[in-house]
């Protein structure tokens, strides 16, 4: 958005593409923030605003990513790339993906300590040489293309996948209970005794762990 405030984080490498990218930090914010991103001639670009306007940003040069400390953050990628995306560790944060080229893999890990709210995820997005992302406290993932799913039991994020998405049911030894009219995986036992625990739309194929799933 022409005339806005230009955040500048290269690092560094004094300009050049690839390399010691910033780090932009909005962890001081007490409100919400939307962020999108994108990979241009080799360089991440893009725009960070809030609800409220008080934030109203352009930036190059970043490739990591602070979310707010008491609000609802949303990430938008909007290209290939490779992205850290950190959300607010108390809000339910959102990673938008509708921009990011098709046949990307989520891959949900345990969440580390400093994710609050019970509904946050981290985790991993990629796509052989086009993308390679990681995320913390996320708690939604929205994609409109071909996207993969894989979910072990006790991730519990809302999963979009756009209508052509694959949800792959991993890491359980005993079966899980697949509710096509509610949209919600149930059951399954994991590490630690996790159980799925999640809710999903717009997925063409689902994956079952195998073991008997009650579909």
């Amino acid at each position: 958005r022409a005339g806005l405030p230009v955040e500048e984080g290269i690092g560094t490498d004094g300009g050049s593409s690839g390399t010691n990218y910033g780090t932009l930090d909005y962890s001081k914010l007490g409100t919400g923030i939307t962020l999108s991103v994108q990979d241009v001639s080799g360089d991440p670009q893009g725009s960070v605003s809030s609800p409220t306007g008080l934030v109203a940003n352009n930036f190059y040069g970043f490739d990591t990513f602070n979310g707010t400390a008491s609000g609802s953050d949303t990430f938008k990628q909007l290209s290939a790339g490779n992205f850290n995306f950190n959300g607010d560790p108390n809000g339910s944060n959102t990673l938008d993906l509708t921009g990011a080229p098709a046949g990307i893999t989520i891959k949900f890990v345990p969440t580390g300590a400093s994710c609050l709210a019970s509904s946050n995820n981290d985790g991993t997005a990629t796509l052989s040489g086009q993308v390679s992302d990681t995320f913390q406290c996320i708690s939604q993932v929205l994609s409109s293309g071909t996207l993969t799913f894989d979910v072990s039991p006790g991730q519990d994020a809302t999963l979009s996948g756009g209508g052509s998405g694959t949800l792959v049911l991993i890491g359980s030894t005993t079966p899980a209970v697949v509710d096509l009219a509610t949209g919600t995986v149930t059951g399954g036992s994991g590490a630690g005794g996790a159980v799925y625990d999640f809710s999903f739309t717009g997925m063409s194929t689902i994956d079952g762990t195998g073991l008997g799933d009650l579909i």
